[in-house]
């Protein structure tokens, strides 16, 4: 049954008419909003159509058709029972009654197999087997309509055969015989037929599940299995092929006797008779070798032997067939020559040149080919060793190519390596000026082919030398004082250099001192006159601040001042590396005076003590001492003091320099607790000191390495050498 819903607008109640297929039907009243209709339609199509509908006497619109389709249900019988062979196949029918297509489910001895669609009836189910199987129906549907299953079908299966011929290819020789060997399997007795190069021989029945037959033939044959029954199965499965090669039994001789040289090949060659391909075996000196297998005919053998050497075959075959062998071949050995390359070396560029040294070994004369960088080259010499001098513009590899003599070639190998040098030029660059102090570097340029050794001075003492392939070589400097560096000598491999240039000096710029300060006082004017002389100065000096005053070259000369007032200078000079001041309070009402020293400089060596001549002329102003300073400065400003004595004699003290500049002055002024003299008194007296120079000990030193020459060989010893010169 099926439920039509019927929809009303307007007030209840509803009377309305349908029809079906045309035919209408009894009038129905019904409360709204919507009726369903049950009904019940019979197989086929069926169309339900609204004729009328009214409500409380207005008859109202009526509209809508419904269609319905009822299928048939489907059915499908299975049936058939037929007998096979094993492996063979059978077709079982199944019919099908309802509206295609359907869709059905089987089974195979119980289990489901998938489901098939078809619209064939009947539709053939079609499978091999190899044993009895029942074939039933499990389901059967067409469209949304499942139907009903019937039957069954059993395919009954008989034992098959089958016969193998057992395949391979093999070789006889003629006369030789061979076997077939069949197998079967299934039910005997079988009975089966093979043919010989496609022609089918009589039938052949047996119970034996193997089977065998000799046979011996005259030319290559193919046999084939073709066919195998029994009683039950007429069509078995046959399969198997057998190839016979037949050969003729081959020979084998062997020539090519011959001298060769030491490393060459010596061709032996192989003559043989028979069917291809042939397998043989050899032997040098009755030792076996190799065993090989060609086709070529005749077939050459390649051997190097490295001493006389006899070859002989040892056997031949072709396929089965064992063949005869003859013939050897005895290769004799020449010696071959060699050659051994040495010499070479280092060689100054335009130089003298080296020597290449070619020594031989075998039976002269001897040719030998070599290469010189990209150039190949041939010498030919009678002479054992040879020497052939050499003098390249560049730098030349020399490598042996190959070596011949009278008898033999052979490959040479080795090589000798002449390096050229070109005479190095260096001169030392990096000259600047600096104020105070210089933390830079110099530098030696190279021209020429390094490694460079190089010998250099430093303010004219003589530094370790150095072998470098650095350029430039950088020399790095921090220096407080002026500094020259001067090269010495250079050298590279094999050559002697040049130098170029002047030194590179470090030019180190302090602000100058002063010294002689002088105070000349005017009693009538009441004012007095400084005057000081400027010390390393580059002139023109420049007053920058301060009392006024003029320049005469590097001495001052203030303008009046007034004794009651102080003096203070500032100035620079031409280098401009600081200004200098010099400030004081007058001083005109002391009277104290120190003593005058001798100005002429004193040397003496660092070991030494140094005595200055104290001319006289201390004036005490009742509390006043006179001292001697070993100092920095000529004067005032006093600078640093290094020692203090009571006598003008001094040795060289701790903080001072060898080849500087010092000063023994005279100091007078108060006392101070400890015995020394008051240096912040305003009254003390500094005299112009002696100036004193203290030199380093001189020391020398052979910087060589143990060498070893021959007697009468010349050998340069080098001393350095450092202290003043």
């Amino acid at each position: 049954p099926v439920d039509l819903q019927i929809d009303f607008n307007g007030t209840d109640d509803y009377t309305f008419v349908y029809s079906i297929n045309g035919v209408q039907q009894p009038a129905i009243t019904a409360t709204g909003p919507s009726y369903n209709l049950n009904i019940s339609p019979g197989a086929g199509t069926t169309t339900y159509t609204l004729v009328s509908v009214s409500s409380n006497g207005c008859t109202g619109t009526a509209s809508g058709t419904h269609v319905v389709n009822v299928t048939p249900l489907p059915s499908a019988v299975i049936n058939g029972n037929p007998t096979i062979c094993s492996g063979q196949t059978a077709n079982i029918p199944v019919f099908f009654s309802g509206t295609a297509p359907w869709t059905f489910v089987y089974s195979i001895n119980n289990v489901d197999q998938a489901p098939i669609t078809t619209s064939n009836s009947p539709y053939n189910i079609s499978n091999s087997y190899t044993s009895t199987t029942t074939l039933d129906l499990v389901s059967v549907s067409s469209g949304i309509c499942n139907g009903t299953v019937s039957g069954s079908a059993t395919v009954t299966v008989l034992p098959g055969v089958t016969g193998v011929l057992t395949s391979d290819t093999t070789a006889v020789c003629v006369g030789q015989s061979d076997t077939l060997k069949f197998t079967f399997s299934g039910v005997s007795p079988y009975t089966f037929v093979y043919s010989v190069n496609g022609t089918p021989q009589a039938p052949i029945t047996t119970s034996n599940n193997t089977y065998q037959i000799a046979v011996t033939p005259g030319i290559p044959t193919t046999y084939t299995l073709t066919s195998v029954s029994n009683g039950n199965c007429p069509g078995g499965s046959a399969t198997g092929i057998y190839q016979v090669n037949v050969a003729t039994p081959p020979t084998a001789t062997l020539t090519g006797t011959d001298t060769i040289c030491r490393e060459s090949n010596a061709a032996l060659s192989i003559a043989f008779t028979g069917t291809a391909p042939w397998t043989f075996a050899y032997a040098a000196n009755g030792v076996p070798v190799d065993t090989l297998t060609t086709s070529a005919n005749p077939f050459i053998l390649n051997v190097s032997p490295t001493a006389t050497t006899t070859y002989t075959l040892t056997s031949v075959s072709s396929g089965s067939c064992g063949g005869s062998v003859s013939g050897l071949a005895t290769i004799r050995i020449n010696p071959t020559p060699t050659v051994a390359l040495t010499g070479g070396g280092q060689i100054c560029q335009s130089g003298a040149g080296t020597d290449l040294i070619f020594t031989f070994t075998g039976t002269g004369p001897w040719t030998v080919t070599y290469k010189a960088n990209n150039d190949t080259l041939t010498v030919t010499s009678s002479v054992n060793p040879l020497v052939l001098p050499v003098n390249p513009n560049i730098g030349t590899i020399y490598k042996l190519l190959e070596i011949s003599d009278s008898l033999c070639t052979d490959t040479a190998v080795g090589q000798a390596i002449v390096f050229v040098f070109t005479p190095a030029n260096a001169q030392f660059l990096g000259s600047a000026v600096f104020c105070d102090s210089a933390n830079t570097q110099v530098s030696i340029d190279f021209t020429g082919t390094g490694p460079f050794t190089i010998n250099y001075a430093i303010n004219g003492v003589a530094q370790l030398p150095d072998t470098t392939f650095d350029d430039p070589y950088i020399i790095p400097v921090n220096v407080t004082s002026t500094t020259t560096f001067s090269l010495i000598s250079i050298e590279s491999p094999g050559c002697t250099g040049i130098i170029t240039g002047g030194p590179a000096v470090i030019t180190v710029n302090s602000a100058p001192t002063y010294a002689n300060l002088d105070l000349n006082c005017n009693a009538t004017t009441n004012t007095y006159v400084v005057t000081f002389d400027v010390l390393g100065a580059t002139l023109p000096l420049t007053a920058t601040a301060g009392n006024g005053g003029s320049f005469s070259g590097s001495t001052w000369t203030s303008t009046p001042i007034a004794q009651s007032a102080g003096y203070s200078f500032t100035f620079h000079d031409a280098n401009n590396c600081g200004d200098v001041v010099v400030s004081g309070v007058s001083t005109c009402n002391c009277t104290t005076e120190t003593s005058t020293m001798g100005l002429n400089l004193i040397e003496a060596c660092e070991s030494q003590v140094i005595t200055a001549a104290d001319n006289g002329g201390f004036v005490d102003d009742g509390n006043d001492t006179l001292l001697y300073i070993l100092h920095s400065n000529p004067a005032l400003p006093i600078g640093t003091i290094y020692g203090w004595s009571n006598q003008p004699t001094f040795g060289i003290q701790p903080g001072m320099t060898v080849g500087t500049t010092y000063y023994i002055s005279s100091i007078a002024g108060n006392i101070t607790a400890g015995g020394l003299v008051d240096t912040s008194d305003l009254c003390v007296v500094v005299s112009q000191g002696t100036p004193v120079i203290f030199h380093g000990l001189p020391l020398a030193n052979f910087n060589i390495t143990d060498t070893t020459v021959c007697q009468g060989q010349p050998v340069d010893l080098i001393a350095y050498f450092t202290g003043n010169q």
